[in-house]
């Protein structure tokens, strides 16, 4: 068996319809499309909420949010809108404070420091 893998520019791609096809599985990859607008974030961030728990949900939040900060595809400005939508409707800030990997990265980090 042979495993011929596609490369798939995300950026290449529309968020629109992504959205419009309720494709939920890749809503957390919707900020490096092209499109990926406050509006059409928001109403994904929507549909997540009513989908998944809120342990599934948070997660996904999460990762949403890390690679929003890090995408190219969308302006400062459309990123502050949605980074405080995150804030105060999905606690994104006590979601980053309390992830594990999150807190693990921290911790080396402040010891790498440390012996700095």
């Amino acid at each position: 068996m042979a495993f011929h893998p596609k490369v798939i520019c995300l950026w290449e791609l529309d968020a629109e319809p992504i959205v419009k096809k309720h494709i939920t599985s890749l809503y957390t990859l919707l900020p490096t499309m092209r499109g990926a607008k406050p509006d059409l974030l928001s109403q994904a961030l929507k549909e997540m909420a009513q989908r998944y728990t809120r342990q599934q949900l948070d997660k996904r939040i999460i990762w949403f949010g890390f690679i929003m900060l890090r995408a190219t595809t969308m302006s400062d400005e459309d990123k502050q809108i949605v980074e405080e939508e995150l804030r105060m409707q999905y606690r994104y800030d006590e979601l980053i404070d309390t992830a594990f990997t999150v807190t693990v990265r921290l911790c080396i980090r402040q010891e790498e420091f440390h012996y700095i």
